[in-house]
């Protein structure tokens, strides 16, 4: 083999080339290499009689069109030596070449992959250098130097393929390689499972709402660290959580402070152990209330303002508006903190006016401060009578005793079914509305009906109260089907923590299909839907009462995509077969145009051939190429089965392997059995046009 340098100019793709097509259309990253390094591996060439002089890239055709590029951008010269064998081949040895070039090429495994970028991070090779001279961007060297660092036993699995990519990548998200050790030896199947679980200490831990109050901000300026996930949004995980907690101590005492509670005001960001509704008693003088009505009216005014100039952002630890044109953000800030002045202002007019007896006050963490939701008395304390005590001691952070007396008893839950079995342990809820209230146990029936009545009424009574019913609906369906803790099951006590009765069922797919599902597209999509929505902060915060503050003011699109993902989990399984058609979703897959497009969600894979009979898997296989039946039709179920999912892909694999013409390569890739076609779809829409 003799190697010569011909000048770039002189080489074009030869007419022997069996890619004709420019597919490798982004050279990008050999464009780079070139620069970085010349040319590494030489091109195959030929003579050709036109034009004169010039030769035919028989295989090299795509470092050809990286040379050819850097060319036309100045950045070799037009006559650059290119390094070439040169030969003298007939026809059919050229096309053997020509398809060896364009078949044989296999892509480096990943696990190879990351581990030769890890070597690069190992040897202290500089991020951005790295990026440039591969083409590529910083973040995708971050990302593959931290996959190649994962804990040898999650490399050793993706390299045997006992888990996806994606399954690793929800390992890299972290770099303590001891957690991800223990993750991993929970045999999770699914990477929004693995995030879940390496996010799990974190979440017990409350460092959500840490950060909320203390901001990442003031969190990095005390020393603290945080580790950046580079395969998803967010601001990393906290690494310290120690320092947050004291940071989060501080705060929460300047926060305390600010609010000027009473002594016997216990503070707690959820409802459980509370008990009535305190009101405050403000005696205001004249002045003060006309400063409260100004106030009032201002901050309408700073809302409606925000409204027209900004947008509120729910990303990140906590809500912020953001200016929709960059010469706002001055108006947009000035706003924010006037509106926040007046609001401090207004907390100190009202301060003052709780009666005395323990009081909890239930909180929530708001642009970085703690805010007062309501004062409500503990469960089950009553006043004393005249002369005595009261009947409850003074509430604790830790926990809200219900009474103090030895006979005292706790409020039965309203929405318990089996009271008869908490009979001598509760009390019941209509005997206190009577000792508390003077109400009889009808009375109690058609209160309850107006108290749901009046809201009701409000929700419907105008148009913003319409956007925030339908964003509650959004809101208990999603914490319903999807919370972390209820794993999709509901039950009276999940509906009762959300403010309703009942709620529907998800979809559900029979256990013995699952394994069909697991590698499917659609799955993936679906999957990565899912661990999206637990991530927003309105499905992660623990109260649902503040939850459901969060999911009102977030995003329409955030809302919007919750939403269909909630329809699409509540589809009933249909089949384009007699029986088993469902005309509203035929309507459904229509609006979206999806007969044509169901490769690409669906592959015919060898879980899917193996539910097929012989004649069944054949059948398929004749559609694609009736000459392909014969050289398939002594095989086994299992091979047989393997053969038409390799088939089906119309790689170039499968044309090697089966002789596949062209044309039945593109039949292969375009190929679906009619019952899971949705063309009844269209031809239902075309009937309804003609009619």
């Amino acid at each position: 083999m003799t190697i010569s340098s011909i000048p770039l100019d002189k080489l074009v793709i030869s007419p022997l080339n069996v890619r004709q097509t420019d597919d490798d259309h982004d050279t990008s990253d050999l464009e780079a290499s070139i620069q970085a390094h010349g040319l590494l591996s030489h091109l195959i060439v030929h003579k050709i009689p036109k034009p004169r002089g010039n030769y035919g890239v028989l295989a090299g055709g795509r470092r050809l069109r990286a040379l050819q590029r850097l060319r036309d951008r100045s950045a070799i010269a037009a006559d650059y030596l290119v390094d070439v064998e040169i030969r003298d081949p007939d026809e059919a040895t050229a096309t053997e070449i020509s398809v060896i070039e364009n078949t044989a090429r296999v892509a480096l495994p990943p696990a190879e992959e990351f581990a030769a970028f890890a070597k690069l991070a190992a040897d202290g090779a500089d991020i951005a250098a790295i990026a440039k001279r591969f083409g590529t961007t910083e973040l995708h060297v971050k990302q593959r130097m931290r996959l190649g660092q994962l804990h040898p036993d999650i490399l050793a699995a993706l390299a045997a393929g006992h888990i996806t990519l994606d399954v690793a990548k929800a390992y890299a998200s972290t770099s303590d390689l001891a957690l991800q050790k223990r993750v991993f030896d929970q045999r999770l199947t699914h990477d929004y499972e693995v995030r879940a679980a390496l996010k799990r200490d974190l979440v017990n831990a409350g460092v959500d709402r840490m950060l909320n109050l203390v901001t990442m901000q003031r969190y990095v300026d005390a020393g603290g660290q945080a580790e950046e996930d580079f395969f998803s949004t967010g601001e990393g995980r906290i690494l310290n959580v120690d320092l947050l907690k004291q940071l989060y101590d501080v705060r929460l005492a300047d926060e305390r402070a600010d609010l000027r509670l009473p002594t016997n005001v216990t503070l707690q960001f959820d409802h459980s152990g509370i008990g009535a509704l305190v009101e405050r008693a403000d005696d205001l003088t004249e002045a003060e209330d006309q400063r409260l009505i100004a106030i009032d009216a201002r901050c309408d005014e700073i809302a409606d303002r925000l409204d027209e100039i900004a947008d509120l952002e729910m990303d990140g630890v906590s809500p912020k508006w953001v200016a929709l044109a960059g010469e706002n953000q001055d108006e947009v800030t000035n706003l924010i903190a006037e509106e926040k002045r007046l609001e401090r202002e207004a907390d100190g007019i009202r301060d003052g006016g709780l009666p005395d007896g323990p009081i909890i006050a239930v909180a929530e963490i708001a642009s970085g401060h703690l805010r007062v939701r309501g004062f409500y008395r503990p469960m089950g304390w009553r006043p004393a009578p005249v002369g005595g005590v009261e009947s409850s001691s003074p509430a604790s952070t830790a926990t809200i005793a219900p009474a103090g007396g030895a006979d005292e008893k706790p409020v039965i839950s309203a929405f318990r079914q089996d009271r008869a079995a908490y009979s001598g342990v509760y009390r019941q809820p209509e005997d206190v509305a009577r000792q508390e209230h003077g109400l009889t146990k009808d009375a109690v029936e058609a209160m309850r009906s107006h108290h749901r009545a009046m809201l009701s009424a409000a929700i419907m009574r105008e148009s913003y109260g319409h956007r925030y019913g339908a964003r509650f609906l959004v809101f208990v369906l999603a914490r319903g089907m999807f919370s972390e803790c209820r794993k999709g099951q509901f039950d009276r006590e999940t509906a009762a923590d959300l403010g309703i009765h009942d709620l529907p069922s998800r979809a559900a797919d029979p256990a013995q299909v699952l394994p069909d599902l697991t590698d499917q597209p659609s799955m993936q999509i679906l999957r990565k839907e899912i661990e999206w929505l637990r991530g927003r902060d309105w499905m992660v915060e623990a109260d649902p009462a503040i939850a459901l503050h969060m999911a009102a003011r977030a995003g329409h699109a955030d809302i919007e995509r919750a939403s269909a993902l909630i329809g699409v989990n509540m589809l009933a399984r249909s089949l384009d077969a007699t029986g088993f058609v469902m005309p509203v979703q035929y309507r459904l897959a229509c609006l979206l145009g999806l007969s044509g497009r169901v490769r690409e969600f669906f592959t015919p894979d060898a879980a899917f051939f193996a539910r097929l009979s012989k004649n069944e898997k054949l059948k398929a296989i004749r559609a694609v190429d009736e000459a392909l039946v014969k050289r398939v039709s002594n095989l086994g179920a299992d091979d047989l089965s393997t053969a038409a999912a390799l088939i089906m892909t119309g790689s170039p694999a499968a044309a090697e392997q089966f002789g596949m013409s062209r044309e039945a390569c593109q039949r292969a890739k375009g190929w679906v059995p009619a019952y899971l076609s949705f063309e009844g779809a269209d031809a239902d829409l075309d009937e309804e046009e003609a009619a």
